[in-house]
């Protein structure tokens, strides 16, 4: 990451992102519930920025979590996620800057998705715009019945540029892809589940957290085995 592109995400603060474990699990949390999790540059930053004064590397510390089976991915307070701040975008708009972005947070994805551990987001309220791309880097999504899930980039006149397409594409194939990318509907759970973009829905916070329980009940080595297995095949690879 470029000195200009830190400089400009670390002008737009506001909220954190904050990684802890416990027992068999690994919790990842957007935290800005005043502004339903939208991500400002400074939590951008928190995924990975590496420059001068910002080094916050959240992703650096995934490592550590040897422990853990499953990664949930989650938002603090009533909402997931409401995408990124309009007026970041529009700061980020030049070809350069947006390309940098681009790889960046394409990089923030990858992450999530290589994992050793079965990442599972937990959506509720809203799952909005750039929120929709970092859920599609996951194994697994499960919402709440309430949820309501934006793929909005054609709204605002732009394409999603986090690299969210291509993992959107594998998961519920080309065709309903680019449906939902260029009418950008707001969903609701169950549609959302109809198209195979949502996996389950839960109704309590009891009840995801049993699946989630359920996930490590038979060892964290098996659970993440069966996800390295996976892994290995879709990569060619399957004797590891």
């Amino acid at each position: 990451m470029s000195s200009q592109l830190a400089e400009i995400l670390h002008k737009w603060p506001g909220g954190r992102i904050d990684l802890t474990s416990s027992d068999d699990i690994a919790r990842l949390v957007l935290n800005r519930p005043e502004k339903s999790n939208c991500l400002s540059g400074e939590m951008m930053l928190h995924f990975g920025g590496r420059v001068k004064r910002y080094d916050y590397q959240v992703f650096k510390e995934l490592s550590t979590f040897s422990s853990c089976g499953v990664l949930v991915f989650e938002g603090a307070g009533r909402s997931f996620c409401s995408g990124a701040e309009l007026g970041l975008i529009e700061k980020l708009s030049s070809p350069s800057l947006g390309s940098e972005m681009f790889r960046y947070m394409s990089s923030v994805l990858a992450t999530i998705r290589s994992s050793s551990m079965v990442s599972v987001a937990r959506l509720h309220g809203h799952c909005l715009g750039g929120a929709t791309e970092l859920v599609s880097s996951c194994d697994i999504r499960v919402a709440h019945k309430e949820t309501k899930i934006g793929f909005l980039q054609s709204r605002m006149g732009i394409v999603p540029s986090w690299g969210g397409a291509a993992y959107l594409e594998s998961i519920i194939g080309r065709g309903a892809a680019l449906r939902v990318m260029t009418t950008a509907p707001i969903l609701t759970a169950a549609e959302a589940k109809d198209i195979g973009f949502v996996d389950m829905l839960y109704d309590t916070e009891e009840a995801f957290e049993e699946f989630v329980a359920s996930m490590t009940r038979n060892g964290v080595d098996v659970c993440k085995a069966q996800k390295s297995m996976l892994n290995a095949y879709r990569e060619g690879n399957p004797d590891g």
